[in-house]
């Protein structure tokens, strides 16, 4: 079944059936992100540079401490970075 039929599927189902299938597609989202996260702490380690997009400019650091979805990152200026390790690239 292609992604299309499925969207033009959902105009046959009741309010029941939409809830139903928004709690598994809520599930199965947060089991991707679980996935992504643990794929993402993986490829960081502590003391590695990185670059990620700071407010007005890319900001490049080093890893202080990686937590579960996040790492703070030390950029030499006066504050650290909390940031999403899906935003980080190693230089």
């Amino acid at each position: 079944m292609r992604f299309n039929d499925i969207i033009n599927e959902l105009k046959n189902l009741d309010e029941a059936q939409l809830t139903t299938l928004n709690k598994a597609v809520v599930a199965r989202a947060k089991i991707l992100r679980n996935h992504n996260s643990a794929v993402n702490r993986i490829k960081f380690s502590v003391g590695d540079q990185v670059k990620f997009r700071g407010r007005h400019s890319d900001e490049i650091g080093t890893i202080k401490r990686i937590k579960t979805k996040k790492a703070i990152i030390d950029t030499g200026a006066s504050r650290n970075w909390d940031v999403p390790l899906s935003l980080l690239s190693v230089v």
